[in-house]
């Protein structure tokens, strides 16, 4: 399970994993730890559906959204 603290995290593997409230990331490298850790986790589970919920903020970050597509999110 992810190590990362202060995110919101909905588990209901294996029907769906979703994370919000990414806030506390503090950098595009802890984001890909992140998300590694996750895709690790949910390939583990059967998981069907992943979903990573972010702000306007979060959102406007081309570095985040770069980062999701190479893990592809869309």
């Amino acid at each position: 399970m992810l190590k990362t603290l202060g995110l919101k995290i909905l588990d209901g593997t294996p029907n769906y994993y979703v994370i919000e409230d990414i806030g506390r990331i503090s950098s595009i490298i802890h984001f890909e730890k992140l998300l590694q850790e996750m895709m690790e986790y949910v390939t583990e589970k059967g998981t069907q559906s992943v979903s990573i919920v972010l702000n306007e903020k979060e959102a406007a970050n081309t570095d985040y959204l770069d980062l999701l597509e190479a893990f592809d999110f869309w």
